[in-house]
C-alpha cells in the first residue's frame, strides 16, 4: 500500500518538477514516507465540529448516528456535530519540501474535509427522510471545533437519552470545555420514529464509498432544489443515477441505465422512469434547452416528487448492492488504517491523480 501510494504521488510530482522549485525526487519521497508514518501516529486523535443550522422542522430531541449527532440549540434551529480524523492541521514539521507543503498538505486537508462532508451528508439525508425537508447548509455556521483523544461519538443508548447524558457526553468530547454546555436546551425523550430513520441511514448508506457519497449528495441537493428550482432538481436527480453507474465503472464494468437497474435488482418500471428522467435532462436541461425553457417548472414541477421517490428507491437498491460487494469500510475502527488502505483511491478520487 505504501509503495503504491508513493508511486502514485511521485507520478504527480514528475509531471512538472520545475514548478516545485529545488525539490528533488528523493526529498519528496522522504516527505511521502514521513506523511505515512505521521498519519499512523494520529490514530487516537479525532476532530469534532459543531455547526448551527437554521432548521425548525425537527422535534426537540437528540439523535446520535454513527458519526454525527443532531440536537436542539439555544439559538433558533438545530446543532449538528460531526467527527473526522485529525488530518487538517499540523503538517509543518512533517512535510519539508515545497511539494509536500503544497500538494501533499492540501491532499490531507481534502481527506479530512471529505470525511467530514460524509458525516454531514448522512445527517442531511436523515433529515430529509425523517421530515421531508432539507436544511440549506449554506445558511449554517460553525460554532466550535476541537480535538479529542478517542474514537467516534459516545456509545449512548438512543432509547435512554436525557439532558444530563447529553451534557456529560458532549463535555467529555470537548475535553471538559464548559462552553459546550450552553448549546443544549431541554431535550425530550428520544423519538422512536426519528431514531428508526437514523438507524436506517447508518445501516444502509455507506457514504465513505465515493460513489455512494455522490449519490447521497445529489439526492439531498435535488430534494432541496425541488420546491423552487425544478430544472436544477432534475439535473441533480439524473446525477444520482450517473454516480450509481460510476460505482460499477470504478469496478471495471461499463454500464447503461437499464443495465444498472438489472445489476442492482430494481424492477423494470424503475428503469423506464429513470430513462424518461434522463431524456428530459438531456433534451431540456443540459446545454441549451431547445424548447419550453420558460415553462419547464409548470410542465414538470408536479413530477419532481415522483422522480424523487423513484431515484430514492434506485439509491437504496444501489446501497444494498454496495453492502453485498463492499470495498470501503463505512465505520472504521481506526482512521489511520483506513487511510492507509484507501490512500491511492483517495488520491485519485479527490482529483489529485488527474491534475492538468
Amino acid at each position: 500500500m505504501k509503495a503504491a501510494f508513493t508511486t502514485e504521488v511521485l507520478r504527480a510530482f514528475d509531471k512538472d518538477t520545475s514548478f516545485w522549485g529545488d525539490d528533488s525526487r528523493e526529498a519528496v519521497k522522504r516527505d511521502i514516507h514521513r506523511l505515512w508514518d505521521e498519519v499512523a501516529g494520529r490514530r487516537d486523535i479525532e476532530n469534532v465540529s459543531l455547526r448551527q443550522i437554521d432548521y425548525s422542522e425537527l422535534p426537540k430531541t437528540l439523535l446520535i448516528g454513527q458519526r454525527y449527532f443532531i440536537a436542539p440549540s439555544r439559538r433558533p434551529g438545530i446543532c449538528v456535530g460531526t467527527s473526522s480524523p485529525y488530518w487538517k492541521f499540523g503538517w509543518k514539521d512533517t512535510l519539508k519540501t515545497n511539494f509536500g507543503d503544497g500538494l501533499l498538505r492540501d491532499f490531507m486537508i481534502s481527506c479530512s474535509i471529505h470525511v467530514t462532508r460524509n458525516a454531514y451528508v448522512s445527517a442531511m439525508l436523515f433529515l430529509w427522510r425523517a421530515t421531508a425537508t432539507v436544511p440549506d447548509l449554506r445558511n449554517s455556521w460553525e460554532m466550535q471545533e476541537w480535538n479529542h483523544v478517542g474514537h467516534h461519538f459516545p456509545d449512548v443508548d438512543r432509547s435512554a437519552l436525557n439532558k444530563a447524558t447529553i451534557a456529560y457526553e458532549v463535555a467529555k468530547l470537548a475535553g471538559g470545555n464548559d462552553r459546550s454546555l450552553v448549546l443544549w436546551d431541554d431535550v425530550g425523550p428520544a423519538n422512536a420514529r426519528l431514531s428508526k430513520h437514523a438507524t436506517l441511514i447508518d445501516d444502509e448508506v455507506n457514504v465513505l464509498d465515493l460513489d455512494v457519497h455522490r449519490m447521497a449528495y445529489h439526492l439531498v441537493r435535488a430534494a432541496l432544489l425541488s420546491t423552487s428550482f425544478v430544472q436544477e432538481a432534475v439535473v441533480a436527480l439524473a446525477a444520482v443515477v450517473d454516480a450509481g453507474k460510476a460505482l460499477f465503472e470504478r469496478r471495471g464494468e461499463k454500464i447503461t441505465t437499464e443495465g444498472l437497474c438489472y445489476r442492482i435488482g430494481a424492477p423494470y418500471s424503475l428503469a423506464a422512469e429513470i430513462d424518461r428522467l434522463e431524456r428530459v435532462r438531456d433534451r431540456l436541461c443540459a446545454h441549451r434547452a431547445f424548447a419550453v425553457w420558460w415553462d419547464f417548472g409548470s410542465i414538470y414541477g408536479d413530477q419532481v416528487d415522483d422522480w424523487l421517490d423513484v431515484v430514492w428507491r434506485v439509491f437504496r437498491f444501489v446501497c444494498k448492492w454496495e453492502r453485498e460487494n463492499r470495498e470501503t469500510e463505512p465505520f472504521p475502527e481506526d482512521w489511520s488504517d483506513w487511510w492507509q488502505e484507501n490512500a491511492v483511491h483517495l488520491w485519485r478520487s479527490l482529483g489529485y491523480g488527474d491534475l492538468p
